[in-house]
């Protein structure tokens, strides 16, 4: 759910002209032009296709006799979570495994690092990124006290960690239910909602 939480504030600042779905995905880390994740576009990430490298689960093995082995190191969708890091410079310097847009996996790379745009497109508007959401979004759509947590460098976790009533919630599926238009307003592009890919909000 806050992956389309995160999805939606990408929309507000599409539809505010500030970015578009097939920029090149503006993350400094990513900026050199012999660097492969050059070629990540804000699409692919949302819909989870950057081909970012990032370990979800623990590799499990049991022996003949009984035993368990952990085969890696502590999963990177744990540590973003767990280890008092700053999540979105974690997730930038991710190497790359796949090409772009070649191949969708379920991971926090590409929601964080939508996150990481978000917040670097809102502080160079000049806006406040933490009071962002509320009045891009909560504000204009009725939602008054959603909380959305941080990792200690104050990142939105938004790949998780929201806390929201679920009228709240149903707010933000009326939203798309809607195309994007609340109270005859567009908030979101023409066409986002359907080109939205990883929306969670409304899945079973």
């Amino acid at each position: 759910m806050g992956k389309s939480l995160t999805g939606t504030l990408i929309g507000r600042l599409i539809n505010d002209g500030h970015l578009n779905l097939n920029d090149r995905a503006p993350i400094p880390e990513w900026s050199s032009k012999t660097d492969p994740r050059s070629q990540i576009l804000i699409s692919h990430l949302m819909q989870m296709s950057s081909g970012l490298k990032f370990n979800l689960h623990e590799v499990l093995e049991t022996t003949k006799d009984g035993y368990t082995i952990i085969k890696t190191d502590y999963p990177d969708h744990y540590y973003i979570y767990s280890g008092a890091i700053n999540a979105f410079k974690y997730v930038a310097n991710r190497p790359l495994q796949f090409k772009p847009g070649t191949v969708g996996r379920y991971r926090n790379t590409d929601p964080l690092s939508l996150g990481y745009i978000i917040k670097r497109t809102v502080q160079n508007l000049g806006l406040n990124y933490l009071q962002y959401p509320q009045q891009a979004l909560f504000d204009k759509i009725g939602i008054r006290k959603l909380i959305l947590e941080t990792d200690p460098f104050g990142n939105f976790l938004s790949s998780g960690f929201e806390l929201g009533k679920a009228r709240d919630w149903a707010r933000l599926g009326l939203l798309y239910l809607q195309d994007g238009i609340w109270a005859g307003e567009r908030l979101l592009p023409e066409g986002f909602v359907a080109e939205n890919m990883y929306l969670e909000l409304f899945l079973p």
